[in-house]
């Protein structure tokens, strides 16, 4: 039999959440959003996670 060369299903998962946590974690480091709470939800809900970062609204900055 030949060893097939491609991902297996938990390593295409482990695969994509750390991509949705490298994401998600930029992504809200450039909002000024909880980091530490976004890199949580990509390691928890992978790929779920990216569509609310690009939703979530951005801090507003104090004008003082």
């Amino acid at each position: 039999y030949e060893i097939s060369l491609g991902l297996v299903g938990s390593e295409m998962c482990i695969r994509d959440r750390l991509c949705s946590a490298f994401i998600c974690f930029t992504v809200s480091k450039e909002k000024g959003l909880n980091s530490t709470f976004w890199l949580w939800m990509a390691i928890v809900f992978g790929p779920l996670a990216v569509p609310f970062i690009y939703l979530s609204k951005p801090k507003e900055k104090d004008k003082n």
